[in-house]
């Protein structure tokens, strides 16, 4: 199987070897979150206000709760387009669900008329990810009419009550796609409530032996890696409590196919963005893990030794990663102002340009959520004082 080759290629992914364990969550004691960076003397020079590091959370935490109604009442016409959808277009990113028995889970959710069990639970969630899904970003969304797939998720929502307390793989698994479509709707804080039971829950069937059938083994690989991957990208932003599931890494090998039934599945088992993803939040992590395991050690360590500990680490980023967030974009907006590290960047104009792209998509999806406005507020501020500070310094000339 082509994706075994691409397993093998992640366990050893790049210039590290696959032998460190129990990295593939942030570490508890990092500050990558946005505003711990304004401890930075620098930093905190370009941001006029004096911000609580942990205001963004507090701003997720006080926002008004999603209104879903009480009406298990959905419309089931156009089903067959939403499935699809979600295959297509959200399943690539999860692989979270097994296209060989969809067909049963669809049939038992039918026999129960929705409304009972996990499987009616799994359908409904599905149904609003692939609407969602066939609608594009929430953010090109109307924000007078309830998002894609409301209607969907506030069915599956009723349910979950009486399926979050039973330990087994599927109800970990409707937790996981409900904290999925949360995410879509950048409820950070609702999607880590939902995403910390399942991760307790896996921590509870990992740790019974027998609780994990060998059936069961493959759908319970893609559970876990959803929730380490979810739960470490949320940890990067938010200041969150860690839920311990990364204990459970060295147990874990990674996804390689779901076992073909011999029935025409609903869609493919495709595999490629999964483990890309999955490499990508290992070497972020891993990342973080190396910075904070070594600053007591670089603290006594002449700069160019220092410096030069970090080049794999630099090679592997600069190969792997394309996209400026927050807090990336403040650590770029200092470096722009050393002369030693401005000297590793791109020209003066092109880092403006990055740095204006940056804040343009920041305000575009600044009404989503109060820590997205205030993040695109910061930012904007930010190079405001930046680009004040490199005209003072005589390093920026109006053209």
């Amino acid at each position: 199987m082509a994706a075994l080759g691409l397993v093998q290629t992640i366990n050893g992914i790049g210039t590290w070897s696959s032998t460190a364990s129990n990295i593939s969550t942030m570490p508890k004691t990092h500050t990558t979150a946005a505003l711990n960076l304004l401890h930075s003397p620098m930093i905190r020079d370009l941001v006029s206000r004096p911000y609580d590091p942990k205001i963004l959370l507090q701003l997720e935490m006080s926002r008004e709760s999603l209104c879903l109604g009480t009406s298990l009442g959905v419309d089931l016409s156009n089903t067959g387009a939403y499935v699809q959808a979600f295959f297509e277009r959200v399943n690539v990113f999860y692989a979270c669900l097994n296209p060989y028995t969809w067909t049963s889970y669809y049939q038992t959710a039918l026999s129960h008329g929705f409304r009972d069990g996990a499987e009616s639970c799994i359908v409904l969630l599905v149904l609003a990810l692939g609407h969602a899904g066939s609608m594009g970003s929430i953010s090109q969304q109307p924000a007078d009419k309830d998002p894609p797939g409301l209607a969907y998720f506030a069915a599956a929502w009723a349910l979950l009550p009486s399926i979050i307390t039973r330990n087994n793989m599927l109800a970990a698994q409707c937790q996981i796609l409900a904290a999925a479509y949360l995410v879509y709707l950048v409820r950070p804080v609702e999607a880590w409530n939902v995403l910390t039971g399942a991760s307790m829950k896996l921590q509870l069937l990992l740790s019974a032996p027998g609780r994990v059938s060998p059936a069961e083994e493959e759908l319970s690989k893609r559970v876990y890696w959803n929730a380490l991957m979810i739960e470490s990208d949320l940890l990067a932003e938010l200041d969150l409590p860690h839920s311990g599931l990364e204990h459970f890494e060295d147990t874990f090998t990674l996804p390689t196919g779901f076992e073909d039934i011999g029935t025409d599945p609903v869609g493919r088992d495709e595999l490629w963005y999964f483990l890309a993803e999955i490499a990508l939040r290992r070497l972020l992590n891993r990342v973080s893990h190396m910075l904070y395991q070594r600053t007591s050690s670089w603290s006594k360590s002449p700069p160019a030794a220092s410096i030069a500990q970090l080049d794999p680490l630099v090679l592997e980023l600069d190969y792997q990663l394309n996209q400026c967030i927050i807090s990336q974009t403040l650590l770029v907006m200092g470096a722009t102002m050393c002369p030693s590290l401005s000297a590793l960047l791109p020209p003066p104009a092109t880092m403006d340009d990055i740095i204006n792209n940056v804040i343009h998509e920041m305000e575009r999806l600044s009404h989503l959520a109060p820590s997205l406005r205030l993040s695109a507020e910061l930012i904007r501020d930010a190079e405001g004082k930046r680009q004040m500070w490199l005209r003072t310094t005589g390093l920026k000339f109006d053209g």
